[in-house]
């Protein structure tokens, strides 16, 4: 009820309600854009230690750093064995495209060092695999991609901390705002 007025009706609660949300949201939305904008700035890296770019030998090692957590044991375990391509079949392509990037045979060669913008790039490109596999119903697949991404996430997370919170604030703000929906990565 607005002070000194008539109680609202049914419809016009609804709109004030998803004003508000609507609102909420964009705010929200707007923070992880700045967020995201922080993580690429050169001296906001600068001040937490993190490097302009990225070694090509440390991007190299990505694959073991997801292998690593694909078989880490708990709830979800998934193996890398010869059925995995059977059982995960785009957590199986996007390990085979995480190999290649390994060996400079697709994607950026012959660099001595990787952009943030590459490495965006490359996870973007295995976001695409992680689509795939929620578009169909093999929750193996579904668990598998899951956690190549957080693997990705991990190995290079640990340089740009920054990077790091920006996609953290935007799973807590898919969460809050799309529920089911938390998984879906800003591109």
């Amino acid at each position: 009820q607005a002070s000194g007025s008539q109680p609202l009706t049914p419809d016009e609660a609804g709109r004030v309600l998803k004003q508000g949300y609507e609102g909420a949201n964009a705010q929200a939305s707007q923070r992880v854009d700045a967020m995201y904008n922080l993580a690429r700035d050169p001296f906001a890296r600068a001040s937490v230690g993190a490097p302009d770019t990225v070694p090509n030998a440390y991007a190299g090692q990505l694959g073991s750093t997801v292998r690593a957590n694909l078989s880490r044991s708990g709830p979800g375990q998934t193996i890398v064995n010869n059925d995995f391509p059977d059982l995960a079949p785009n957590a199986a392509r996007a390990l085979n495209r995480i190999d290649e990037w390994a060996r400079g045979t697709r994607g950026p060669r012959n660099v001595a060092d990787l952009s943030w913008d590459q490495i965006e790039n490359m996870r973007r490109e295995l976001l695409q695999y992680r689509t795939a596999a929620f578009d169909g119903t093999n929750s193996t697949d579904q668990r598998a991609i899951s956690r190549v991404i957080e693997g990705f996430d991990q190995h290079f997370g640990q340089l740009n901390p920054l990077m790091e919170q920006a996609r953290a604030a935007h799973a807590e703000r898919m969460a809050r705002f799309n529920p089911g929906d938390e998984g879906q990565d800003k591109v």
